[in-house]
Protein backbone atom coordinates (compact mmCIF):
# COMPACT_ATOMS: atom_id res chain seq x y z
CA UNK A 1 0.00 0.00 0.00
CA UNK A 2 3.07 2.25 0.60
CA UNK A 3 4.39 1.80 -2.06
CA UNK A 4 1.76 2.35 -4.59
CA UNK A 5 0.61 5.49 -2.28
CA UNK A 6 4.38 6.92 -3.05
CA UNK A 7 4.44 6.30 -6.49
CA UNK A 8 0.79 7.83 -6.89
CA UNK A 9 1.67 10.77 -5.16
CA UNK A 10 4.97 11.92 -6.98
CA UNK A 11 3.79 11.26 -10.25
CA UNK A 12 -0.17 12.52 -10.15
CA UNK A 13 0.57 16.09 -8.62
CA UNK A 14 3.82 16.26 -10.63
CA UNK A 15 2.04 15.74 -13.71
CA UNK A 16 -0.99 17.97 -11.78
CA UNK A 17 1.58 20.84 -11.74
CA UNK A 18 3.42 20.27 -15.14
CA UNK A 19 -0.32 20.06 -17.09
CA UNK A 20 -1.90 22.83 -15.82
CA UNK A 21 0.92 25.15 -15.69
CA UNK A 22 0.62 24.58 -19.71
CA UNK A 23 -3.26 25.10 -19.03
CA UNK A 24 -1.67 28.69 -17.71
CA UNK A 25 -0.24 29.35 -20.79
CA UNK A 26 -2.18 28.03 -22.54
CA UNK A 27 0.37 25.83 -24.95
CA UNK A 28 -3.04 23.39 -26.09
CA UNK A 29 -4.59 26.37 -28.08
CA UNK A 30 -0.88 26.85 -29.54
CA UNK A 31 -0.77 23.07 -30.63
CA UNK A 32 -3.08 24.05 -33.43
CA UNK A 33 -0.39 26.18 -34.41
CA UNK A 34 2.66 23.52 -34.25
CA UNK A 35 3.25 20.87 -36.22
CA UNK A 36 3.68 18.71 -33.22
CA UNK A 37 0.37 16.57 -32.56
CA UNK A 38 -1.86 16.07 -29.55
CA UNK A 39 -0.51 12.85 -28.75
CA UNK A 40 3.13 13.65 -29.58
CA UNK A 41 2.27 16.58 -27.03
CA UNK A 42 1.03 14.26 -24.52
CA UNK A 43 4.04 11.58 -24.90
CA UNK A 44 6.19 14.32 -24.22
CA UNK A 45 4.82 14.33 -20.75
CA UNK A 46 4.07 10.64 -20.37
CA UNK A 47 7.57 9.73 -20.44
CA UNK A 48 9.31 11.68 -18.12
CA UNK A 49 7.16 10.78 -15.93
CA UNK A 50 7.09 7.04 -16.36
CA UNK A 51 11.22 7.10 -16.38
CA UNK A 52 10.46 8.98 -12.66
CA UNK A 53 7.87 6.28 -12.14
CA UNK A 54 10.11 3.48 -12.76
CA UNK A 55 13.24 4.77 -10.87
CA UNK A 56 11.47 5.49 -8.22
CA UNK A 57 9.62 1.65 -8.13
CA UNK A 58 13.12 0.47 -8.52
CA UNK A 59 14.50 2.35 -5.42
CA UNK A 60 11.42 1.91 -3.42
CA UNK A 61 11.64 -2.01 -3.89
CA UNK A 62 15.72 -2.11 -3.23
CA UNK A 63 14.97 0.02 0.23
CA UNK A 64 12.53 -2.86 1.12
CA UNK A 65 14.95 -5.65 0.15
CA UNK A 66 17.87 -3.86 1.43
CA UNK A 67 16.79 -1.97 4.61
CA UNK A 68 13.95 -3.45 5.40
CA UNK A 69 15.04 -7.47 4.81
CA UNK A 70 11.61 -7.81 2.61
CA UNK A 71 12.04 -11.44 1.32
CA UNK A 72 10.34 -11.09 -2.42
CA UNK A 73 9.11 -14.49 -3.08
CA UNK A 74 8.60 -13.73 -7.40
CA UNK A 75 11.99 -12.48 -9.00
CA UNK A 76 12.64 -8.20 -7.89
CA UNK A 77 13.09 -7.71 -11.86
CA UNK A 78 9.39 -9.30 -12.93
CA UNK A 79 8.14 -7.60 -9.95
CA UNK A 80 9.26 -4.16 -11.59
CA UNK A 81 8.43 -5.17 -15.18
CA UNK A 82 4.76 -5.76 -13.88
CA UNK A 83 4.94 -2.51 -11.65
CA UNK A 84 5.23 -0.31 -14.71
CA UNK A 85 1.80 -1.31 -15.94
CA UNK A 86 0.33 0.39 -12.59
CA UNK A 87 2.78 3.36 -13.63
CA UNK A 88 0.69 3.57 -17.01
CA UNK A 89 -2.26 3.28 -15.57
CA UNK A 90 -1.75 6.23 -12.82
CA UNK A 91 0.11 8.36 -15.46
CA UNK A 92 -2.57 8.00 -17.68
CA UNK A 93 -5.33 9.08 -15.14
CA UNK A 94 -3.44 11.86 -14.35
CA UNK A 95 -3.17 13.18 -17.72
CA UNK A 96 -7.37 13.44 -17.43
CA UNK A 97 -7.12 15.02 -14.26
CA UNK A 98 -4.57 17.80 -15.60
CA UNK A 99 -6.92 18.69 -18.65
CA UNK A 100 -9.05 20.46 -15.68
CA UNK A 101 -8.27 23.99 -16.02
CA UNK A 102 -7.95 24.65 -11.96
CA UNK A 103 -4.82 23.32 -10.56
CA UNK A 104 -6.72 23.36 -7.46
CA UNK A 105 -9.42 21.19 -8.72
CA UNK A 106 -6.75 18.64 -10.27
CA UNK A 107 -4.87 18.30 -7.13
CA UNK A 108 -8.74 17.55 -5.35
CA UNK A 109 -9.15 14.87 -7.95
CA UNK A 110 -5.84 13.44 -7.40
CA UNK A 111 -5.94 12.89 -3.66
CA UNK A 112 -9.70 11.76 -3.84
CA UNK A 113 -8.20 8.86 -6.74
CA UNK A 114 -5.08 8.38 -3.95
CA UNK A 115 -6.45 9.02 -0.50
CA UNK A 116 -10.21 6.87 -1.08
CA UNK A 117 -8.68 3.52 -2.17
CA UNK A 118 -6.18 3.44 0.72
CA UNK A 119 -9.00 4.17 3.28
CA UNK A 120 -11.10 1.29 1.80
CA UNK A 121 -7.70 -1.15 1.84
CA UNK A 122 -7.37 -0.35 5.19
CA UNK A 123 -10.95 -0.77 6.52
CA UNK A 124 -12.09 -3.37 4.21
CA UNK A 125 -11.29 -6.73 2.03
CA UNK A 126 -12.31 -5.46 -1.80
CA UNK A 127 -13.09 -9.02 -3.24
CA UNK A 128 -15.93 -9.19 -0.44
CA UNK A 129 -18.04 -6.09 -1.10
CA UNK A 130 -20.83 -6.09 -3.55
CA UNK A 131 -19.58 -6.74 -7.47
CA UNK A 132 -20.42 -3.31 -8.24
CA UNK A 133 -18.30 -1.38 -5.32
CA UNK A 134 -15.37 -4.06 -6.66
CA UNK A 135 -15.98 -2.43 -10.38
CA UNK A 136 -16.18 1.31 -8.95
CA UNK A 137 -13.37 0.33 -6.82
CA UNK A 138 -10.82 -1.05 -9.60
CA UNK A 139 -11.37 1.98 -11.52
CA UNK A 140 -8.54 3.63 -9.34
CA UNK A 141 -5.46 2.07 -10.22
CA UNK A 142 -3.67 1.31 -6.94
CA UNK A 143 -6.40 -1.47 -5.92
CA UNK A 144 -5.27 -3.55 -8.60
CA UNK A 145 -1.94 -2.48 -8.01
CA UNK A 146 -2.00 -3.36 -4.13
CA UNK A 147 -3.38 -6.78 -4.88
CA UNK A 148 -0.97 -7.52 -7.75
CA UNK A 149 1.99 -6.66 -5.73
CA UNK A 150 0.50 -8.41 -2.27
CA UNK A 151 -0.02 -11.62 -4.84
CA UNK A 152 3.66 -11.31 -5.99
CA UNK A 153 5.79 -9.97 -2.80
CA UNK A 154 4.28 -12.41 -0.15
CA UNK A 155 2.50 -15.58 -2.21
CA UNK A 156 5.03 -15.65 -5.19
CA UNK A 157 1.46 -15.55 -7.34
CA UNK A 158 0.86 -13.20 -10.74
CA UNK A 159 -3.15 -12.26 -10.52
CA UNK A 160 -3.13 -11.62 -14.10
CA UNK A 161 -6.68 -10.14 -13.49
CA UNK A 162 -5.30 -7.29 -11.96
CA UNK A 163 -2.41 -6.98 -14.81
CA UNK A 164 -5.26 -7.18 -17.06
CA UNK A 165 -7.13 -4.56 -15.22
CA UNK A 166 -4.30 -2.07 -15.09
CA UNK A 167 -3.77 -2.53 -19.04
CA UNK A 168 -7.06 -1.57 -19.93
CA UNK A 169 -6.79 1.29 -17.68
CA UNK A 170 -4.02 2.34 -19.05
CA UNK A 171 -4.91 2.57 -22.55
CA UNK A 172 -8.50 3.66 -21.69
CA UNK A 173 -6.82 6.48 -19.69
CA UNK A 174 -4.90 7.43 -22.60
CA UNK A 175 -7.25 7.57 -25.15
CA UNK A 176 -9.74 10.01 -22.81
CA UNK A 177 -6.61 11.86 -22.21
CA UNK A 178 -5.79 12.45 -26.05
CA UNK A 179 -9.65 12.67 -27.08
CA UNK A 180 -10.33 15.65 -24.68
CA UNK A 181 -7.20 17.38 -25.33
CA UNK A 182 -7.90 17.04 -29.24
CA UNK A 183 -11.81 18.56 -28.21
CA UNK A 184 -9.54 21.47 -26.70
CA UNK A 185 -7.17 22.20 -29.76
Amino acid sequence: LEVGACVSIILMFGMAYSMSRDNETNVGRNLSYMPVGVNRYLMSKFVPYFVLGFVQMLLLYCIGWVAFRIHFEINILLCLLLSLVFIMATISLSLIFSMVKSQIATVFLDMVVILLPIFVLVMIYVQATPIYLQILLNLFPLVPFVNLLNGMMFNGVIIWQNVLILAVQSVVYYLIAMLTLKSKV
